[in-house]
């Protein structure tokens, strides 16, 4: 499999709400959100925190506390980056089709490659991405990106940060609600016939 995969169900959209989208985008990013909360949660009911913070090694203490209340935080911008993925993929799947050349630069982390998968499934061709991802050596466990193990210093690059948790907004070209709706309308006006 390389190169174009056969066109499946040409520009068949389903089309989900946002809310549902976007949890289904980031399922894995929304449960961490949920754990580190809970942690949180758990940390601060438990701890006496005034007594906590009082005890002693105050600057310790605060970047504990910090790094604890940044976790969720960096998680769901994460998630709204993939979502700009997501609105990107869509649309270039949704003009030219499936191809494998618009999945290459999404195979760099399981985020992104849930976010194409949600554009791809959308558009017909989910189980297309899904057979590309593992031709590709792509796991379910593959969580962190591939590059984190043979260049970790790549995390501190602005590159990184900028890609990873604060993408430009992107603005889909398309209206997909209003075409999900025009597909339906014709759909039924056909079976009438």
């Amino acid at each position: 499999m390389s190169g174009t995969f056969p066109l499946l169900s040409a520009k068949i959209i389903k089309y989900n709400p946002f809310f549902i989208t976007y949890i289904r985008i980031g399922i894995l990013l929304h449960i961490i959100t949920i754990l580190e909360l809970g942690l949180l949660a758990i940390f601060l009911l438990e701890a006496d925190l005034f007594l906590w913070l009082s005890s002693g090694w105050l600057p310790v203490k605060i970047l504990i506390l910090g790094y604890l209340l940044c976790l969720p935080v960096f998680a769901q911008l994460d998630v709204r980056s993939r979502f700009q993925n997501y609105k990107q993929a869509k649309d270039q799947l949704y003009v030219h089709g499936f191809r494998t050349r618009i999945l290459y630069p999404f195979l760099k982390s399981r985020c992104q490659r849930d976010a194409v998968s949600v554009a791809a499934d959308e558009l017909g061709y989910g189980a297309a991405a899904k057979a590309f991802f593992a031709e590709k050596g792509c796991r379910w466990y593959h969580l962190l990106p591939e590059f984190s193990f043979r260049r970790p210093q790549f995390m501190l690059t602005k590159y990184f940060w900028i890609n990873t948790f604060f993408m430009k907004d992107y603005k889909a070209r398309f209206n997909y609600r209003l075409i999900y709706l025009e597909q339906q309308q014709l759909h039924f006006k056909l079976r009438k016939v």
